[in-house]
């Protein structure tokens, strides 16, 4: 009982809301529900600075099941380093249920970034295409 009462109180410590910016994308993760969301631009001025916190976070969760939605409008290339990072965290530690990869309908170079991602990291990804984001 004592273990579940923390496993609780570290999901909870763990959860973050982002809200987007200019130049960074919203972050919605709640290791409780398995839920990541990452929607809108990536190209923040120090990137490391960024995403590390969340890679810190995911890296923290003990293991689970998780659904990930992920929308760039732009990434640049130290982001997509960060992103392809992220993706490999999940691999190795959690089980992934699914990955929704929202990109615009004439964004052939996000969807081919979610192509590349899913082949190397070996993850199902489901392409969705939106008219805008």
């Amino acid at each position: 009982m004592i273990f579940f009462v923390y496993l609780l109180w570290k999901l909870k410590l763990l959860e973050m809301n982002i809200p987007a910016t200019i130049s960074t994308p919203k972050v919605f993760l709640d290791p409780e529900l398995g839920e990541l969301e990452i929607i809108g631009r990536s190209y923040p001025s120090n990137s490391l600075e960024f995403w590390k916190p969340i890679l810190d976070s995911i890296s923290e969760i003990p293991s689970r099941k998780f659904s990930i939605k992920i929308g760039f409008e732009y990434l640049n290339s130290s982001s997509l380093k960060f992103l392809y990072g992220l993706l490999k965290i999940f691999k190795e530690k959690h089980q992934v249920i699914s990955i929704e990869w929202l990109c615009e309908e004439k964004d052939r170079d996000m969807e081919e970034i979610a192509k590349f991602f899913s082949e190397e990291i070996s993850l199902p990804f489901k392409i969705i295409k939106v008219a805008s984001f």
